[in-house]
């Protein structure tokens, strides 16, 4: 599952790993997933019980993220403001406090 080491590692929880493999394929989305790096990984997306907020370190599927930390988020993983947009909407995770006001 580990491939060039041009695009960051993500740690994807086990639980997850076959959504969001389908979503990176699917969408040509620039990340490499690790199942393996657990806590030693710099952005992990695991479940959460509850709407949770998502941060920098964590991705939470059914989650939420303000626009501006999303905008931190793809340029800590280095991929297009749009790439995460798709990983995140693939993952129902809402956007607040849209920049634009859209969301």
């Amino acid at each position: 599952m580990l491939a060039s080491n041009m695009k960051s590692t993500v740690y994807v929880d086990p639980s997850l790993v076959d959504t969001v493999t389908e979503l990176v394929a699917a969408n040509g989305i620039a990340i490499d997933i690790d199942i393996t790096a657990g806590e030693s990984a710099k952005v992990s997306i695991e479940p959460s019980p509850e709407r949770a907020q998502c941060s920098l370190e964590r991705i939470y599927p059914s989650g939420w993220i303000d626009c501006q930390l999303a905008h931190q988020l793809a340029k800590e993983l280095s991929i297009p403001i749009e790439q995460l947009g798709m990983l995140l909407n693939g993952l129902n995770v809402k956007i607040r406090n849209c920049g634009l006001g859209c969301f």
